[in-house]
């Protein structure tokens, strides 16, 4: 787990988001850490990567979420680039849809009092 500032590269139709149409980054903890996994199984399970905003001294919410990440080679800008499956969710006339995608965020490590 470290402090980061995360920008999302690709859209949710997976096209990669020109600069000037990027959300400014999103600052907060970046946790790496597993998902459904049951200690009575020898199934896989899925690594999850998550962005946490801080609220107060105890409470935290997501921002962003991926799974099935893993670390693509850069060498262009700072930080690193994850790149995994995100999922998407919103309701359409009382039904809850969801969409997964592929995604790419920019990471880039931070002092903890730049989120402070």
């Amino acid at each position: 787990m470290f402090f980061a500032e995360v920008t999302i590269l690709l859209a949710p139709d997976g096209e990669r988001l020109p600069p000037r149409r990027r959300e400014p980054p999103m600052r907060g903890m970046l946790t790496i850490g597993e998902m459904n996994r049951d200690r009575d199984t020898s199934e896989t399970y899925a690594v999850t990567v998550d962005l946490w905003e801080q609220h107060g001294t105890a409470r935290m919410r997501c921002m962003a979420h991926m799974s099935m990440p893993f670390i693509l080679p850069d060498g262009q800008g700072p930080g690193i680039l994850i790149s995994g499956i995100q999922r998407e969710a919103w309701h359409d006339d009382g039904k809850l849809r969801m969409k997964e995608h592929r995604q790419v965020w920019q990471v880039v490590p931070i002092n903890r009092q730049g989120i402070e």
